[in-house]
C-alpha cells in the first residue's frame, strides 16, 4: 500500500497541463526558475497532493474510530447520522450558493423590502426568512 501511495504521489506530480520534470523538483521552491514547471509544482501541485493525503488520513482515521467505538466491522456514518446532517449542510450550502450567483440579497431583507432582485423567490418551508431559494425560471 505505501508504494501504491508514493506511486500515485509520483503522477499526481508529474503528469498535468504543465510538464514537471526532474529539475524542477531540484529547484528550491523560494527561487526563480526560467520555466513555470517549477512554480506549478511547489505552489499548486504538492499544496495540494498534501492536503489530499491528509484529508484521506483523517477519513480513514475516523472510520476507525466509529468502528473501535462501536464495537462493529461494519459500522458506517449512517449509524450516528452523519451522512443524514451532511446531506442536510450540502443542500442548505447549495441553496445559499445557488441564490448569491442569482444576485438575491439575503442578508437580513426580507419578501416585502424590495431588495429581492426578479429570479429570487423566498423560502416558505422550515428554512429561515432570511435564507432565499431561486426559482428556475
Amino acid at each position: 500500500m505505501a508504494a501504491a501511495l508514493v506511486l500515485a504521489v509520483l503522477l499526481a506530480s508529474r503528469f498535468g497541463a504543465v510538464p514537471v520534470g526532474l529539475d524542477d523538483w531540484l529547484a528550491p521552491p523560494g527561487t526563480e526558475t526560467p520555466g513555470a514547471g517549477a512554480h506549478v509544482l511547489w505552489h499548486l501541485r504538492l499544496p495540494r497532493i498534501v492536503f489530499a493525503l491528509l484529508v484521506g488520513a483523517g477519513l480513514g482515521l475516523g472510520g476507525a474510530l466509529t468502528q473501535a467505538l462501536f464495537r462493529n466491522p461494519l459500522a458506517d456514518p449512517g449509524l450516528l447520522g452523519v451522512s443524514s446532517g451532511a446531506a442536510c449542510a450540502a443542500g442548505a450550502s447549495t441553496r445559499c450558493r445557488a441564490a448569491s450567483r442569482r444576485g438575491c440579497s439575503w442578508r437580513g431583507s426580507s419578501p416585502s423590502s424590495g431588495m429581492s432582485r426578479p429570479g429570487c423567490c423566498w423560502s416558505t418551508s422550515r428554512w429561515p426568512r432570511s435564507i432565499p431559494a431561486c426559482s428556475s425560471s
